[in-house]
């Protein structure tokens, strides 16, 4: 529901009637349990202790903590089950200006009907003192630890692709490899996609659009949204949001050149100009502008993303549709030796090959959570956990 427990005023005796001021979901739910005649609940209030109520706005904070740690257990519970996983890290400032880093771990979980999901779940905020990679690197064992996660499990780190967590020989990444290996660093999808969008965006033409909009004052009394720099999502949003009142904005422009002071009429007769032109209106449908941007897009994709192939292309020759068509190594898989049994893992896999060699094409598992589904980990541990690494190194995102 995502609503919050606390209210802006949740302290006093708690009543029947409706409050002035919001006092939080917790002493509504309360008061909606006595309106509809919970007895217990209304003789509890009306008449014990005024120094016992237990509804106090402490009394909420460890209602919260404690419910917390009961979903923060059950997660690590079923984390460490999966023998595998994945961790996932960002930060951000909040309003206090103190650095918060969100942890989150990928895994592969299995559901009463024996379905296979693969889960993202959020585990805590932690804040963060030095930004150093260092630091937060410790940072990471130290919540790991904490959260009574085993470390030994770690598969795989997904970060943004700030120096400070992708550096080859200072980053967090670097750091924690040092102590595991198999971790594979992965950088985010989303930041990668937002970073190929931005560059892209810097061609002239593009970039002197949006410039243009976002010369528009933002204010209460105006629809249109502010234009980030470094999120293209929100660029998108406010691009669609120029367009859907464009006319409105022309006749503002029209009305503020005659009815206002000098210097607001001047700009207004300068923005109305640069906007109405052919040349501003049309630059998304011209060639000119077209090819350079999607040159310059698939090529900023293919640099940004082909680092991502390259860290489970050896994982991915065990797919059943690959695994018949070219020769598999022992090297392949030697990052993972402590892991795997290596010998074992070259007869499971002349025993992988046979098993779908005679099998149609439309048969054989497209992805490795579909192989992972198929794979009997009686016969092929190995392969199992395998494709269960694949599923784990694949791309994240994170809420900020």
């Amino acid at each position: 529901m995502e609503l919050a427990l606390r209210g802006t005023s949740d302290a006093g005796p708690l009543t029947l009637d409706e409050p002035i001021h919001n006092d939080g979901t917790f002493r509504a739910l309360m008061r909606m349990r006595m309106n509809v005649g919970d007895k217990m609940m209304t003789d509890r209030i009306e008449n014990g202790a005024i120094k016992a109520m237990y509804i106090s706005p402490t009394i909420q904070n460890n209602l919260i903590t404690i419910i917390g740690k009961i979903i923060q257990d059950r997660l690590v519970n079923r984390i460490n089950k999966a023998k595998s996983f994945s961790i996932l890290v960002d930060e951000t400032t909040d309003v206090s200006r103190i650095e918060q880093m969100s942890f989150c771990v990928r895994y592969v979980d299995e559901d009463p009907e024996h379905q296979l999901i693969l889960r993202e779940d959020f585990l805590k905020f932690v804040s963060v003192e030095n930004t150093t990679g260092k630091n937060i690197a410790n940072v990471i064992f130290e919540t790991i630890k904490c959260l009574g996660i085993d470390s030994n499990y770690m598969v795989g780190q997904g970060y943004d692709g700030a120096a400070s967590m992708s550096g080859n020989f200072n980053g967090v990444q670097a750091i924690i490899r040092k102590v595991h290996p198999t971790a594979l660093y992965v950088h985010c999808s989303a930041h990668s996609l937002n970073l190929a969008l931005s560059h892209s965006c810097s061609i002239q033409h593009i970039r002197n659009c949006i410039g243009t909009i976002k010369s528009f004052p933002e204010s209460k009394w105006t629809k249109l949204t502010s234009m980030c720099k470094t999120r293209w999502v929100e660029n998108h949003d406010g691009l669609i949001r120029f367009t859907e009142i464009y006319k409105a904005i022309v006749n503002t422009l029209d009305d503020l050149q005659l009815k206002c002071d000098i210097e607001t009429s001047s700009k207004a007769l300068q923005l109305g100009k640069t906007i109405i032109t052919s040349d501003f209106v049309i630059k998304y449908y011209r060639i000119t502008i077209a090819i350079p941007f999607f040159d310059d897009f698939i090529e900023q994709l293919q640099a940004r993303f082909n680092n991502h192939k390259k860290q489970i292309s050896s994982l991915h020759k065990l797919l059943p549709k690959i695994c018949n068509k070219i020769e598999i190594d022992a090297n392949d898989f030697e990052i993972y030796s402590e892991f795997l049994d290596i010998e074992v893992l070259l007869t499971e896999i002349q025993l992988w090959k046979r098993k779908w060699s005679n099998k149609p094409e439309k048969e054989q598992p497209n992805s490795a959570i579909e192989a992972y589904i198929k794979c009997n980990y009686e016969y092929f541990p190995n392969i199992s956990f395998s494709f269960e690494a694949i599923r784990l190194h694949c791309q994240f995102r994170l809420l900020r």
